[in-house]
């Protein structure tokens, strides 16, 4: 699996956290962080490389780091959350993520998002307009967004805190909910009420797992009954604080661009943060999260059909979107010995085979050398 997961420690005030829309429980912050550190463990059995972003003490919500940011792509969109005490939690989350190579943008005053009010289904992104994001919030989103492809939606939300505490989707598609959170279960295609709240809430694991709370046992079940295998975890002391299992990390390396899922599917490449490597053939890529996968595995084979078999190793350094277009538009000089290959200074084509611009001043460079 290809999948990286941003993480952060509870901190210890964790149960002062924001209490919005249910009735404030005491919380057991020792067991608090015996059920993070279970959680965290789910993750990298089911082959996750998590990266851990600096505990912000001071911040008694900051272990819900999905909140800080948005990702899509190659590019991550740093939230301005909507209850001001919160936004010191951005700080540390966007110094971690951007050291990865994203293109980082940012909402600004007077836009307010927490990225626990955005759902990501393959191109489409819907977005709560709710307690914590505003419209000017969307309004940005949108700008950022729009120019990549991604449908912008906005959800009117009333009655619970954030999007994903309503709704998130299946691999499919679906969109699996908890009706009496939701203004109107309607406003999404293919929808699938769950028996039980917390059931309303899976994170995709790769393949056929899903990761969901351990108290919705009916939901487990018909979910089961579809053909997903669920793995079960307790987050009773987060759920006091309105939180669920998406929001415990963020996740990123996608296995197509904006979908939901933040899983990989066993193919050949490295993503950030990731201590791995796996051949493809003879050539070992190192992507990083401006390549989706599918456009990693069209740039190898463009790559094998051009290089034949005279390279027995290659090793593949800061790729921006090449597809098998942009190979044999940009793969300009294979020089006997050396064999390097060097993109053009401009955008080049993305999976979608649209032109990505990057700011003026910028190299995009694709160097191909010899390793073996």
């Amino acid at each position: 699996m290809s999948a990286t997961a941003l993480i952060r420690r509870p901190s210890s005030h964790l149960d002062e956290g924001i209490v919005s829309h249910i009735e404030r429980e005491p919380v057991d912050v020792a067991r608090a962080v015996e059920q993070w550190e279970g959680y965290v463990a789910v993750l990298q059995t089911a082959g996750w490389h998590t990266v851990e972003v600096p505990p912000a003490d001071n911040c008694p919500d900051s272990v819900f780091v999905e909140d800080t940011m948005v990702v899509f792509g190659g590019t991550v969109v740093i939230s301005r959350p909507g209850t001001p005490t919160r936004e010191p939690e951005t700080t540390a989350a966007e110094a971690t993520v951007s050291t990865f190579g994203y293109d980082v943008q940012r909402i600004t005053a007077p836009g307010t998002l927490d990225g626990g009010d955005v759902l990501k289904v393959d191109d489409i992104m819907y977005v709560a307009r709710g307690g914590r994001t505003n419209g000017d919030g969307i309004r940005q989103l949108r700008a950022v967004f729009s120019p990549l492809g991604v449908r912008v939606i906005a959800v009117p939300l009333t009655k619970v805190l954030h999007l994903k505490t309503a709704v998130t989707a299946l691999p499919d598609g679906t969109i699996i909910g908890w009706p009496p959170a939701l203004d109107d279960p309607g406003f999404f295609p293919h929808f699938m009420a769950m028996p039980e709240e917390s059931g309303a809430h899976v994170v995709l694991l790769g393949g056929d797992l899903v990761l969901m709370a351990d108290n919705a046992p009916r939901s487990a079940d018909l979910l089961s009954d579809l053909g997903y295998t669920p793995v079960r975890v307790d987050i009773s002391e987060f759920e006091k604080l309105e939180g669920c299992v998406t929001a415990c990390r963020c996740g990123y390396g996608t296995s197509r661009p904006g979908s939901q899922h933040e899983s990989g599917n066993g193919s050949s490449h490295r993503w950030p943060g990731s201590d791995r490597d796996t051949d493809v053939g003879h050539v070992v890529a190192h992507a990083t999260p401006y390549m989706p996968e599918r456009c990693t595995d069209r740039f190898l084979q463009e790559f094998d059909r051009l290089c034949g078999d005279d390279l027995s190793c290659h090793q593949i350094r800061d790729p921006w979107r090449i597809g098998a277009e942009g190979v044999g538009r940009y793969a300009a000089d294979r020089i006997p010995g050396r064999h390097h290959f060097r993109a053009g200074e401009e955008g080049l084509p993305d999976a979608h085979g649209s032109r990505s611009g990057r700011r003026q001043g910028d190299r995009t460079r694709l160097a191909v050398s010899n390793v073996g």
